[in-house]
């Protein structure tokens, strides 16, 4: 997936910018944060291309590492309400549906917190690149 951006600082390798795509591209989250203050993230220049502040660039973004990102944070927290409410009662001696569903649904937001503090102290390894830098608009 390719997506446009404007450079806000650049230190060696590693370019900040924020994200001018469509406002379609992130329609999972709906885009709240996005719209709230824009989305700044980091960036690698591997083609070390000569950059500045406030240039415009396209960044290439792996459909593989997306993927994964996002099977990840929607598998393990389906994973945690299977295993609880499969193991429920065992652990816990709760024989009843209620108490098992509810005890599942625990684990589901357990595990979906889980993934977003971890990705929030550990950030995936790979980043999106720029592919090239864009000429500014007329």
């Amino acid at each position: 997936m390719r997506e446009a951006a404007q450079v806000l600082e650049v230190r060696g390798h590693e370019v900040t910018v924020l994200g001018k795509g469509p406002e379609d591209v992130c329609f999972g989250c709906m885009n709240i944060e996005c719209k709230k203050g824009g989305r700044v993230f980091t960036v690698c220049n591997p083609r070390e291309l000569p950059l500045k502040a406030g240039d415009l660039v396209e960044l290439e973004i792996k459909k593989s590492a997306g993927a994964f990102e996002a099977g990840m944070s929607l598998l393990l927290p389906v994973l945690a309400f299977l295993a609880l409410y499969c193991l429920g009662p065992l652990l816990f001696h709760a024989p009843d549906g209620a108490a098992r569903i509810g005890l599942a649904f625990l684990a589901l937001l357990a595990g979906a917190l889980g993934v977003f503090l971890f990705r929030k102290i550990k950030p995936p390894q790979q980043r999106p690149s720029i592919v090239r830098k864009n000429p500014l608009p007329a």
